[in-house]
């Protein structure tokens, strides 16, 4: 079952300020036009990539996702083609706590906890 295309953005939207409003949906899209991130879909969910070169890997960073968990889980082989495309030999993703138990069902290793603060 997929989510219609309003929602996905709506939750695209939401996602960016629970990460910290960094990037508002406009900042993607010029990012994704201008090939600083990419992006796979399929009709019930969206997953926005950047590639991080370091001095000893090529990492693909799971930016944002967006939509149902299993158009999301049925990303996995797109994903893993765009990570060997880039040259990327690790990948890793920020989410959110109700999707760690799901993407460790499917496989994903939790190796940290990212933990914010503001500065007032």
């Amino acid at each position: 079952m997929g989510f219609g295309e309003d929602k996905i953005i709506a939750l695209m939207e939401r996602g960016l300020i629970k990460s910290g409003s960094t990037h508002d949906l406009d900042d993607v899209i010029q990012c994704l036009r201008d090939g600083t991130m990419q992006a796979i879909w399929n009709d019930g969910a969206v997953i926005v990539t950047q590639i991080g070169e370091y001095p000893r890997r090529r990492v693909i960073d799971v930016f944002l996702c967006a939509g149902d968990l299993d158009s999301v889980l049925a990303l996995r082989p797109e994903l893993l083609d765009l990570a060997k495309r880039h040259g990327c030999d690790y990948g890793r993703a920020y989410v959110r706590h109700g999707l760690v138990k799901p993407l460790q069902e499917a496989g994903w290793k939790t190796v940290q906890t990212v933990m914010t603060f503001e500065m007032e």
